[in-house]
């Protein structure tokens, strides 16, 4: 393995985000804390692109308006928390995030990342970048909905209770005509265009 000089270190939160919720909040104000401990460290987040599993149905630019508003909903402390558009520029035919993972590296080669996922996202983390990236990079996971995971070694689990509102749920209720707007920051809901979820 070729060595390399780390300049800092980023939690790289990655996700769809459609929208974000008040546990997308919560853990979003977590890595802040964890950031600030740290030093030297920023939180990105990393939305997901499109393949030929998953589809949004709805606008990047929608997307990103809705993680701005995620942003400003947290006190950031004065770290750095910003969006890292990479995969959600990028369109691959398989959701293999080992090969975005290696195009951000090679974007940003003295940045170590340390990835976060739901725990329901490593369950199945061998469909979408699988041994690669366990071996690769430290990676943090946050509780979902009662899922038993196994860690591997470079995984921690954090110390967070969410309230297990899906993004799911959020665009149910909207499509529903439901009650919403408890699930998400009021920044977001603020933003929210119900048509997007009509569809």
């Amino acid at each position: 393995m070729i060595s390399r000089k780390i300049s800092m270190k980023v939690l790289l939160y990655g996700g769809a985000f459609n929208p974000p919720t008040i546990d997308h909040q919560k853990i979003l104000n977590s890595l802040i804390r964890e950031a600030d401990k740290v030093g030297n460290c920023e939180v990105w987040l990393f939305p997901s692109g499109e393949n030929n599993k998953k589809k949004t149905g709805i606008a990047k630019s929608r997307r990103l308006k809705y993680l701005k508003a995620l942003i400003n909903s947290v006190d950031s402390r004065n770290i750095t928390v910003r969006i890292e558009r990479l995969d959600l520029d990028t369109t691959f035919p398989e959701p293999d995030k080992s090969l975005t993972m290696r195009r951000l590296q090679a974007k940003y080669p003295k940045v170590d990342f340390v990835l976060v996922y739901g725990a329901d996202s490593i369950a199945t983390i061998d469909t979408w970048g699988g041994k690669w990236l366990e071996e690769n990079f430290d990676i943090f996971v946050f509780p979902r909905g009662g899922i038993k995971i196994k860690l591997f070694p470079r995984m921690k689990m954090m110390d967070i209770k969410t309230a297990n509102i899906s993004s799911t749920l959020v665009r149910e209720r909207i499509r529903n005509h439901e009650k919403y707007t408890d699930l998400i920051p009021i920044g977001v809901a603020k933003t929210i265009k119900e048509a997007d979820y009509q569809k």
